[in-house]
């Protein structure tokens, strides 16, 4: 009886490292893919319309920052995605970071200014379909905050927000 449960479980905890070897493989190669664009005058919102396009990528901005309605050239060939995206956005004042599949952009911080203590606060749950089963993958954003996340296998998210 013994040896029939410890198969199962022994190729269970195969699978499973298998599959988690798998998503850190992923997360690493997809924020080095590649990218190429050569335009001379696009908005931010084009650029990141055409990241999506080519990378499948989401992205969260917000129009109303410092540079986000500026026009910009763009000359890029089969360069990394994170490299492209630091030449575009720090002449605009504009940072990064990559949340699952999202590229958030967010205003770049600025050392001269004296830091503000903020609120932070964690927003969480989990998503399920009418069975009450989890769905992972889905997009979760805050649309007014301009931030989101993607849940995970067992449809739980969490989103850490600010009181700005």
């Amino acid at each position: 009886m013994r040896n029939k449960l410890t198969l199962p479980f022994v190729a269970f905890l195969l699978q499973l490292f298998f599959a988690f070897q798998l998503q850190v493989h992923a997360a690493e190669s997809s924020q080095s893919k590649t990218f190429s664009l050569n335009v001379q005058n696009i908005t931010l919102e084009n650029f990141f319309k055409e990241v999506q396009k080519q990378t499948g990528y989401n992205y969260i901005f917000n129009l109303d920052q410092a540079g986000a309605k500026r026009n910009f050239a763009v000359h890029a060939e089969n360069k990394e995605l994170r490299e492209v995206l630091n030449e575009v956005l720090i002449p605009l004042s504009l940072a990064f970071t990559f949340d699952n599949n999202i590229i958030v952009v967010h205003q770049r911080g600025n050392a001269t200014e004296p830091t503000q203590q903020k609120k932070k606060a964690t927003i969480s749950g989990k998503v399920t379909d009418v069975n009450k089963m989890p769905l992972p993958g889905v997009n979760v954003v805050i649309k007014k905050a301009q931030i989101g996340t993607t849940t995970d296998a067992e449809g739980n998210y969490k989103l850490a927000v600010s009181d700005d």
